[in-house]
């Protein structure tokens, strides 16, 4: 994909040069011809290049200026929508992938029927006619509110996640740990305040880790036990060390177009740590 929008940046860029030459030089282009060489004084050489450009021998320098200049714009807004495109499949990517690893840290029926509601909800699963929706009763309590507070009808409601696991660090910290994409969003949404600790494996799929400050310093022996529950609630946890970014819950944000739990984050740093479920 990035090569071709470099081939197609760089032919646009011919284009644009060739239209300019071509008005400049007007006065040397005579209708009929096939072609035509120009020096290309755009450049600022000493002795300037010579440029061959292809012509409709129909048109004259200014018709055939016009031809190109269309053919320029043309390409230019093809390259406009290549950005969106890419920040699209990558929030698409990104959502499938944590949904497999969700998957994978499914323990539980119930946990593995979770996620299977959640593929549906995101469209990549048909729902069985019939089934039961292990969401069901999350929904009920929390619908979905349209404008006005009214309830929206004929929308879905996006299934629960379940309870995030929680655990106690050696030194008195909280620490939330959630196991699938509702949970992540929970955790780091909603149940983590800015100055919260945020973990995360580094470059796979897994959970989102959230060390509960409470106003203090966190010392680093509760930042590496964090680490490790990270580390081990992701797809690296077949690792035997595992590298795991940190930063504040304030350098998190949603990534934009991805599902629920997917981010972008900044100002981490990293450490490595051994994959260690909860003792």
């Amino acid at each position: 994909m990035l090569q071709k929008e470099l081939a197609a940046s760089e032919e646009a860029k011919q284009y644009q040069l060739w239209g300019d030459l071509l008005l400049a030089h007007q006065n040397d282009v005579r209708q009929g011809q096939q072609s035509v060489t120009l020096q290309n004084f755009f450049e600022g050489q000493e002795t300037p290049a010579l440029v061959t450009i292809p012509l409709d021998p129909r048109l004259d320098a200014v018709g055939n200026a016009n031809r190109i200049f269309h053919k320029y714009h043309k390409l230019r807004r093809a390259l406009a929508l290549v950005p969106p495109q890419i920040e699209q499949n990558a929030a698409e990517i990104a959502t499938i992938e944590q949904l497999l690893a969700d998957l994978m840290l499914a323990d539980t029926p119930p946990e593995v029927a979770l996620v299977k509601a959640e593929a549906q909800a995101a469209g990549y699963m048909r729902g069985v006619k019939g089934a039961a929706k292990p969401a069901q009763k999350q929904q009920k309590q929390a619908p979905h509110k349209g404008k006005g507070g009214k309830q929206a009808k004929g929308k879905p409601v996006p299934p629960g996640g379940g309870v995030p696991l929680h655990a106690q660090s050696r030194e008195g910290f909280t620490i939330l740990i959630g196991k699938n994409s509702r949970q992540n969003e929970e955790v780091t949404f909603h149940q983590a305040t800015s100055n919260d600790m945020w973990l995360h494996a580094r470059g796979v799929p897994g959970s989102h880790v959230i060390i509960k400050a409470g106003g203090r310093d966190i010392p680093r022996s509760t930042i590496e036990q964090a680490a490790s529950l990270a580390a081990w609630y992701s797809q690296a946890r077949g690792s035997t060390s595992v590298p795991v970014d940190y930063t504040l819950q304030r350098y998190v944000r949603h990534m934009k177009g991805g599902g629920p739990g997917i981010v972008i984050y900044e100002h981490e740093r990293t450490l490595y740590a051994e994959p260690r479920g909860i003792e």
